[in-house]
């Protein structure tokens, strides 16, 4: 479940050659529920093999608002828009993975994912107010539309995913993993194919304290920006280290972990623009705790 309530201010850019602004207040909510079920079994003592078919539901619901101001030499005009947007889809995805122990130390893991839409619905509804300021005299336009759409050729990409973990001692393990997205569109955006990795160590401080380091990438699978291009989305690589603390026992645990996102890239901020540089900083810390009975 995806919650983002964004607001922001753009300046140093131009339209049409004109110096430009832009405001934009940004509202998602973005639920994505998965229920099914697995079937898992050892095929011999080494090797494991499981099933997992989830049914999937997705809703978003998109409020923006965004207001363009740009000076020419006799005039202002600003441009003032409010889309809402609703998204419902239904689909089935299914993974099968393989597990081996080659040795009691080293395990190697292998997973396909796949996935169907079975339908996909957004309706959008976007009130564009147009004003010209010539001094004395404003002159407002105004339009409304509202557009219902039912997608017919909506995708998830493929996802195969390989990794090994290695229990070099009793309190330490070394995991690596590397993932491919493997297709051209996810629900209805363009997509590019990416292959991301990981890297990861634990440690058992005591036996109820691990500790757990994270090295991973997360690239773009949106096209590369050139200058001149035009309706690009972002782009940026993202490379991130992750953190994790815990304590342990027998029927409960508490852990605190995080992890941090850093990259650099290009981006568009408005229709038309030029290219802006872009740097993007993420991070999250969270506190969880479970208990069994």
């Amino acid at each position: 479940n995806e919650i983002l309530d964004q607001d922001e201010y753009f300046s140093g850019f131009s339209i049409d050659s004109y110096p430009a602004t832009f405001n934009i207040n940004y509202n998602i909510t973005d639920n994505t529920l998965l229920g099914g079920i697995t079937i898992a079994g050892f095929a011999t003592d080494s090797i494991s093999v499981g099933l997992t078919v989830y049914g999937l539901r997705r809703r978003k619901e998109e409020i923006a608002n965004q207001v363009i101001t740009f000076d020419k030499t006799t005039e202002t005009t600003y441009e003032w828009s409010n889309t809402y947007l609703t998204e419902l889809i239904y689909g089935v995805t299914s993974i099968l993975g393989i597990q081996i122990m080659p040795a009691n130390t080293i395990a190697i893991g292998i997973s396909f994912t796949g996935g169907t839409i079975l339908s996909h619905n957004k309706s959008i509804q976007k009130y564009v107010k147009l004003e010209t300021n010539t001094g004395d005299v404003t002159d407002p336009d105004f339009s409304f539309s509202e557009n219902e759409i039912n997608y017919t050729d909506s995708q998830l990409p493929y996802i195969v995913r390989g990794g090994i973990a290695w229990f070099p001692s009793k309190r330490t393990l070394l995991t690596a993993d590397v993932i491919a997205h493997i297709g051209v569109k996810y629900y209805q955006e363009n997509v590019q194919n990416t292959i991301n990795g990981a890297f990861g160590v634990e440690y058992y401080v005591t036996n109820s304290f691990p500790v757990r380091l994270g090295f991973f990438t997360n690239l773009a699978n949106t096209p590369v920006i050139n200058a001149g291009d035009a309706g690009k989305e972002m782009n940026v690589d993202l490379y991130g280290l992750s953190l994790g603390l815990s304590w342990q026992t027998k029927n409960s645990s508490i852990n605190l972990s995080g992890f941090a996102q850093y990259g650099t890239g290009k981006m568009q901020v408005f229709g038309d623009t030029g290219i802006q540089d872009t740097t993007v900083l993420m991070y999250s810390i969270s506190l969880t705790g479970s208990a069994r009975y």
